[in-house]
Order: C-alpha cells, then structure tokens, then sequence
C-alpha cells in the first residue's frame, strides 16, 4: 500500500480483539497491489512499550518522552516511531485507538463502515447529555448517539440538511462573513503587515459567524470589534471556546473523571449545559422572528425553519451539533 507522510488526519476507537482490515477491497478505493487477507490482530499493530496494571501510562508522566507534548506533537512522535497505523491504550478507563496517518487507509476505514456507526469521540458531552442533565430526551444528537438512535436521528434530518437547493440560500450571507473576516484581518495586522492576534482563535471567529447563519439562521456578529461583552453573541463564543478546551482534557488527555467529579469534569458539565442554553436562547429568537416573517408558500425554507417543522427539540440538538463540528473543522 501506498503512504505517505501526513499530519495525522484520522483516529479510530477500536475493540482490543481486532483491528479492522485496512485494505479493504471497495470498488470506490483506488486498488493496492499489497493487501491484507485478514484482519490484524490487536498485538499486531505496532504500539508504545505496556507495564502491568499502568499499561502506558508512564510514557506521559514526568520523565516519560512524550510528557507535556500537545496532542498535535504526540501524535507527530507517534508517527514517526510506528508508522501510518499504530495503537494507544488510553489510560483512566478510556477506549484505546488505532490511529492512522495514511489518507487512503482512513477513506477505506470510513468507506467500509456500515449504516450505523460506533464514532465515540466526546464522551464527556455524551455523558452529559445521556446521564448528566435532568431534562434528558430520546435522542442525543449526531455528535453522541450511535447505533440504532444514531440512524433514527439522521433519517430525521436529513431531508433537512442535505438538500443542495437549500445552500443557496445562504451563500449571499456567507459571502458577507468572508469580507467581514477579510476586514477584521486587515484591521489587526501590525505594521509589520503580521496579525498579532492568534489566529486560530481569528478562525475560531469566522467560522463560528458562518455555521451561525445555517444552524441559527441569522448573523451573531462574532466579528464585530464592538461587540459588547455581556452579549449573548459574545456569551456563546466564549463558551464554544471552553468546550473545546473542557473536552480536550476530559476526553484526550489523560483524566480520572470516570471515577470520580474531578474539578475539570465539573467546569466541563457547566460548559455543556451553558451551550445548550445559549444555542435554545438563539433558536428561540430565530422562532420569534419567523413568526413576523411574511411566509411565501414558494420561497425555500432555511435548515432551521425546516428542522423547527420535525421537532423543537430535535432542532435545538442540531443547532448545537452544528455550533460545535462547525467551529471544530
């Protein structure tokens, strides 16, 4: 098989007892010479040394080579030691990985999957949303559910969301973010011509503004330089900010909150529980302005307005989905 040499792109929980053949034969995937017949075992995939009981936890620890690294150094030592796939026990009661750095092997991965997939990826906020939270629904949203309520709740917004005719409705408004962006970039450059902002918060920003005008249907002004801080707009990029940070440390790092409320696990449930307040305050302002709107029983619906027709609360779940993979990608 061909690799080559990639930031790491694709991480996959997997049972301990096989790894799934990663040259699976799919007439879409470009066809390899080499192939696998069978599956890898577990033991096979190459890895970090293991102790009793600690498995690979001292690798981490003060001392070890991969302590303090970020996730994007861990992952770039990991690959340059093992290769395009290789597996990490994660301590604390976490799933263990495959990770693969190889772009065609993570196609055939995805590619080989069936109509309900296991994705678990932000377990703290399905431990919120299934457990955690007193008004819990049946349906958890596409981030956490899997299996069968996975599939119930995309057949129930898919022909909300995957329409192409619909996208055009928003393309004039997205069209005004990207200038806005290009404005707020020029405003903040130094006069060295650098931004001395950090960028990927500047990002953070635009893409926020932009996943905004579909799952909340309006602009939050995320790029205004004005914008006040006790705002709703600026409530909720503050707290779209510390879910990525509360998660990365519950869910990617090493952490004992499955034991026990450790203090971060704790600002985590409130940083879930805020989101979801804000992203229903915004839903619920979008409601109210539907209900002035002059309907046109000939003009195209938005994904809100369409999410709103199936269920309230399967709109705000989606809202909140959206909010959180939009900014994340």
């Amino acid at each position: 098989m061909q690799t080559s040499k990639l930031r790491p792109v694709f991480c996959l929980s997997f049972n301990k007892n096989f790894a799934r053949n990663i040259t699976v034969n799919n007439t879409v995937v470009k066809e390899t010479e080499e192939t696998i017949p069978q599956g890898k075992s577990w033991r096979e995939i190459p890895s970090l040394p293991s102790l009793p009981i600690i498995g690979q936890l001292h690798h981490l620890l003060p001392g070890g080579f991969l302590y303090n690294l970020s996730p994007m150094e861990f992952m770039t030592k990991m690959n340059e030691m093992y290769g395009p796939i290789t597996r990490f026990g994660a301590p604390f009661g976490a799933p263990p990985l495959v990770i693969l750095f190889d772009a065609e092997s993570c196609a055939q991965i995805l590619r080989g999957e069936n109509w309900m997939p296991e994705r678990p990826g932000f377990l703290s906020l399905q431990y919120y949303r299934n457990s955690y939270k007193k008004n819990k629904s049946e349906l958890a949203g596409l981030l956490t559910d899997h299996g069968e309520k996975w599939k119930k709740f995309r057949s129930m917004v898919n022909p909300a969301m995957l329409q192409p005719k619909t996208i055009k409705l928003y393309s004039e408004t997205l069209d005004e973010v990207a200038q806005d962006m290009i404005t707020r970039m020029k405003s903040i450059r130094g006069e060295d011509n650098t931004i001395k902002n950090k960028l990927d918060v500047e990002m953070n920003l635009w893409s926020l503004e932009s996943i905004g005008v579909v799952a909340l249907g309006d602009r939050l002004n995320c790029l205004d330089p004005n914008l006040p801080e006790d705002s709703p707009a600026r409530k909720l990029i503050k707290v779209v900010h510390d879910f990525f940070t509360v998660s990365e440390a519950l869910d990617f790092k090493p952490s004992l909150w499955r034991y026990f409320s450790t203090p971060m696990f704790k600002k985590a449930m409130k940083v879930y529980e805020d989101q979801e307040n804000m992203t229903k305050y915004f839903v619920d302002e979008a409601i109210k302005k539907l209900k002035t709107k002059n309907a046109n029983a000939d003009e195209e619906r938005g994904i809100l307005e369409k999410l709103l027709e199936i269920d309230k609360t399967v709109a705000h779940i989606m809202a909140c989905d959206m909010l959180f993979a939009g900014v994340d990608t």
